[in-house]
């Protein structure tokens, strides 16, 4: 999956596996975005995206995402975060955590 990250924010997609069985992708994927000053997760509401060899878009109701191998931006109607793309397996353990917490209190 993918790990984007700047001092103010994480941008994280995740997939469930406690969902083997279920065929709508939108219960198993999700994009989320930690906001590191509130401390608070809140899930990306997904409206469509774009992928190629170089780029990856992704467009959500609360802002756009697009990144490459190494960086990123992701902008709302108020600000635009640059973002570094990280290997998954570097997300902070107090972060994956949280995630773990969220994503279990979340409706079926």
């Amino acid at each position: 999956m993918f790990y984007l990250d700047s001092r103010e924010l994480t941008l994280i997609e995740v997939k469930r596996n406690d969902k083997p069985q279920e065929k709508d992708k939108s219960k198993v994927y999700f994009w989320l975005l930690f906001n590191k000053s509130t401390d608070k997760i809140e899930k990306l509401d997904f409206v469509s995206m774009q992928s190629s060899k170089e780029k990856e878009e992704r467009i959500f109701r609360q802002g756009k995402l697009n990144f490459c191998s190494t960086s990123g931006f992701f902008e709302t109607l108020q600000r635009k975060y640059a973002l570094e793309n990280l290997p998954p397996t570097q997300l902070p353990e107090k972060i994956g955590k949280k995630i773990h917490t969220f994503l279990s209190v979340l409706p079926d």
